[in-house]
């Protein structure tokens, strides 16, 4: 799972710490990836940050939806 993020981003933080909610459950390894340190990412995600990827699939911007989130992994075959 790869997190699209930026500094001093107050969402974007919120978002990371709902999924280490999850991390345990699923077993999900969280990788971020700070959008500023890269043109095209800042280019593709400056105002939408943050984005959250899952198997190489864009499934959130800007918020997480919990409920929607337990939907993936679980037909992502994550579940425990």
């Amino acid at each position: 799972m790869t997190v699209y993020t930026r500094r001093d981003c107050c969402c974007c933080h919120k978002a990371i710490e709902v999924l280490k909610e999850y991390r345990r459950k699923y077993g999900l390894r969280i990788v971020t990836v700070d959008i500023d340190a890269d043109d095209d990412l800042r280019a593709k995600y400056d105002t939408t940050v943050p984005v959250v990827a899952i198997g190489g699939k864009v499934r959130f911007k800007g918020v997480v939806n919990r409920v929607l989130l337990e939907r993936i992994l679980e037909a992502e075959g994550k579940g425990a």
